[in-house]
């Protein structure tokens, strides 16, 4: 988003991400500091959605993407403006499961429907 450097939010709904931004209240409450969320931007979804996970990818250093596991097995990867890239893994997508990313390696794992280990960078 256009302020970077501050907190953001993304919450994953079944058709849609939403980008809330953390916007500090003023004063202090007997039970700590307030915050409230506000939207910066609202993704719509062609497919249905089924898990979020952030990172470098591609080793670009000083930004974060995220990506999105749909429910057909399609990844997709955002940056701030909107989609950068949409593919499909190969393999049985009966099961649905997340993807997990290892910024080491760059690489993204998954578990298949036999319980195999699949590693794609």
């Amino acid at each position: 988003m256009a302020d970077e450097k501050q907190n953001q939010l993304a919450v994953l709904h079944p058709r849609s991400v939403v980008i809330y931004k953390l916007n500090a209240i003023g004063g202090v409450a007997e039970h700590g500091a307030q915050l409230r969320l506000q939207s910066l931007a609202d993704y719509k979804l062609k497919r249905g959605a089924l898990a979020l996970t952030k990172g470098s990818f591609g080793r670009v250093k000083g930004r974060e993407f995220f990506c999105i596991t749909h429910l057909d097995g399609t990844l997709t990867f955002h940056e701030q403006d909107g989609i950068l890239y949409e593919c499909q893994l190969p393999g049985n997508r009966a099961l649905p499961v997340p993807v997990v990313y290892c910024e080491r390696t760059d690489s993204f794992f998954r578990f298949t429907a036999g319980w195999n280990l699949e590693c794609f960078t």
